[in-house]
């Protein structure tokens, strides 16, 4: 889910970055950067209704991701934080680890076309079961949503 996608992207961003807390800025930018990605979704499902109304969500959301999901995401982004690192380092660094940290995600967890537009070819590392992906969400959001609070309680 995107908040698995916010809690874990900007917490391992902030994190590795040494950030503390009452830097909100930084803070802030980790989580839309970790999220944001998202927000293509939803210009697919209502461009697509009429498909999910047929066939349900289960095992056609991964067609709801625009470009951003792929390569071309790789290389924007990669080109945004590289341009961004000229004026401040750090917030590109947050910036990009958020971003890239949602997208390792969704190849892991989904099925992917990583090499989109160049190749076509659809992939998955991890059979596409309703219950390993539930578990898995679960899982992320009890483990990075403890080290959040751990994060927040000892800045404070």
């Amino acid at each position: 889910t995107t908040l698995a996608h916010i809690l874990s992207g900007s917490y391992i961003a902030l994190y590795s970055a040494g950030i503390d807390p009452s830097q909100t800025h930084y803070v802030i930018a980790a989580i839309i950067a970790a999220g944001i990605l998202d927000l293509d979704h939803i210009v697919s499902l209502i461009r697509d209704r009429d498909l999910y109304k047929k066939h349900g969500y289960a095992g056609h959301l991964h067609k709801a991701r625009s470009m951003m999901h792929e390569l071309p995401g790789f290389a924007t982004i990669g080109i945004v934080v590289l341009a961004w690192s000229f004026i401040d380092v750090t917030m590109a660094s947050i910036v990009g680890v958020s971003f890239m940290i949602h997208l390792t995600q969704d190849v892991i967890m989904g099925k992917s076309m990583p090499f989109s537009p160049v190749d076509k070819t659809v992939i998955q590392l991890l059979p596409q079961k309703k219950a390993i992906k539930i578990v898995v969400d679960i899982l992320t959001l009890l483990i990075f949503g403890y080290l959040w609070i751990q994060y927040l309680n000892v800045h404070i």
